[in-house]
């Protein structure tokens, strides 16, 4: 018995270090293809409708916790000219180059949108964080990917927007988190009560996808 449970766990260790390198090169891949594939009007105009959604001083996509947050909207949820996000391209142009993981994780990600949640038990030296979407009650683990998304500052007891995915048998970050302004915490959490109130389960995931970014106005800092 005590053997099996050993090859169970050196199993899943193995497949959640394959899940979290198909996960770890997509990304990177993705950014690269984003830099060298972005057109100049379309950044522009993303930059425009990013700062009319958050109600965003224009000088402030110039701090890096902000730029790191429109580059993250810019990259999973802006929606462009022609009617298409920016990652739905990508793996159009690039399926045929990626492997079977990548391919199941990009459905993930194409669907992805900032969530809510509530930190209860910051664990950052072990790379995650535990607590519940304060929204639907669901509890969650979440985990940062190497260093390139750190899990930043997300205090016990406190409100945050996260955006992750289910990579391997862990919900995984994959976008800088962002911390929600101590006074405003509770009116965010109830307007976001009251949006999904009216919405099922998967058009409230639409909704944070489409509108979720307005709430990043609410972001410390």
């Amino acid at each position: 018995m005590q053997q099996d449970v050993s090859n169970f766990k050196a199993y899943r260790d193995q497949k959640q270090t394959e899940a979290d390198q198909a996960l770890h090169e997509l990304y990177e891949s993705y950014f690269s293809w984003l830099e060298k594939n972005t057109n100049l009007r379309e950044k522009v105009r993303a930059k425009h409708i990013f700062k009319e959604k958050t109600d965003m001083h224009p000088d402030k996509l110039n701090e890096t916790s902000w730029l790191l947050q429109f580059e993250h909207w810019f990259a999973f949820d802006y929606v462009t000219v022609i009617g298409s996000r920016m990652f739905d391209l990508f793996v159009r142009k690039n399926q045929g180059y990626m492997t079977k993981k990548m391919l199941e994780l990009s459905g993930l990600i194409m669907t992805s949108a900032i969530q809510p949640f509530q930190t209860t038990v910051q664990e950052r030296e072990r790379g995650f964080v535990k607590g519940i979407d304060p929204v639907t009650g669901v509890k969650l683990t979440v985990y940062s990917l190497d260093y390139w998304l750190p899990l930043g500052d997300l205090q016990e007891g406190e409100y945050s927007l996260l955006r992750y995915i289910r990579c391997g048998f862990r919900d995984t970050l994959i976008a800088p988190p962002v911390p929600i302004k101590k006074d405003k915490q509770a009116f965010v959490i109830q307007q976001m009560k009251e949006q999904h109130g009216l919405h099922e389960s998967l058009q409230w995931l639409r909704f944070l996808k489409e509108g979720g970014v307005s709430y990043l106005a609410y972001m410390k800092g």
